[in-house]
């Protein structure tokens, strides 16, 4: 007699102090395909009581958790338990995590730049040859190439690196440009770079951008994500979220007019959007009616989404 299986997705929210996940089961004789996360409550983990920054999912099915003080944390069991994986990393404020075709791991700092893992975090090297200083890399994006870009709070700059992070290039987006918040790559290879003057766009991956016009040309946009029909949805600091369904060519508000946009993911068939003040919404038209997903969870102030893969337990 076959043994009862369940299929979990996971999606883990993190909030100022500590990190929760939304639930969907499955029966095993179902596919194992991307679902909706729309049912059962938000559940604390057993992450310790530490401000988190930033999450992300490995390939491997790895989670990672970056902290303001604390470094990173990783669990190799879906959140049932975490482990600090900080050799090598000097600066233990983690503002971003991501990875690349190869399996790299990039981690993005407050002050000391950039550190690659080449053994899924078990050991950290500083990569940045720029050594900025007080300079924060705010995000790190990687495209279907493998080029690696970085966001920083240093003269409009995009760091790009074409060999796995070996060598970088000091790319401006704009000269009255300070901060670069936030960075997104679509299937098509367009970068959209979020920072403290509205959206850039770059089509030569990043050697030169443009402004589009839009009703937001002066906003802080904190977070964006494409997807490959096409969408992109910018994230303000207090004019909540727009959308656009061409690639960036024209905007639209979304019902989520106003109010602090922290996150914005997409994994496939539904949109996730984390707010400061007012918890999780989701969407399953691009963000054309939102609905809040908030059931049992305790602070509204949520700043990192990451999706973990599905599991068989």
């Amino acid at each position: 007699m076959k043994n009862k299986t369940n299929f979990i997705s996971y999606l883990f929210m993190m909030l100022s102090m500590s990190i929760l996940f939304y639930s969907c089961k499955k029966d095993s004789t179902d596919p194992i395909t991307p679902t909706p996360l729309e049912t059962n409550d938000w559940n604390t983990t057993s992450f310790p009581a530490f401000k988190v920054i930033s999450l992300y999912t490995s390939k491997t099915g790895y989670v990672y958790v970056g902290t303001d003080s604390n470094g990173i944390y990783r669990s190799t069991d879906g959140g049932s338990s975490w482990h600090s994986v900080n050799t090598g990393i000097v600066q233990l404020h983690i503002n971003s995590i991501t990875e690349d075709p190869s399996g790299y791991l990039f981690a993005g700092t407050s002050g000391v730049g950039i550190y690659r893992s080449t053994d899924q975090g078990a050991s950290w090297q500083e990569v940045d040859p720029f050594s900025c200083g007080n300079a924060d890399t705010y995000f790190i994006a990687v495209n279907s190439k493998g080029d690696i870009f970085a966001a920083l709070n240093l003269m409009g700059w995009v760091l790009r690196s074409t060999n796995g992070g070996t060598n970088w290039t000091s790319l401006t987006v704009a000269s009255n440009v300070f901060y670069i918040y936030s960075l997104a790559i679509d299937t098509s290879g367009k970068i959209f770079a979020g920072t403290s003057s509205g959206i850039y766009v770059s089509t030569n991956n990043g050697n030169s951008w443009t402004k589009p016009t839009t009703s937001f040309s002066t906003a802080d946009i904190l977070t964006l994500c494409t997807a490959a029909n096409g969408y992109v949805w910018a994230g303000t600091y207090d004019q909540g979220m727009y959308c656009s369904s061409d690639r960036g060519i024209t905007w639209n508000v979304t019902p989520l007019s106003a109010g602090r946009v922290n996150v914005v993911i997409y994994n496939g068939t539904t949109l996730f959007i984390g707010t400061t003040a007012q918890g999780v919404y989701s969407s399953k038209d691009n963000g054309i009616t939102i609905s809040t997903i908030n059931d049992k969870l305790t602070n509204l102030n949520v700043f990192s989404l990451t999706i973990h893969a599905g599991k068989t337990l």
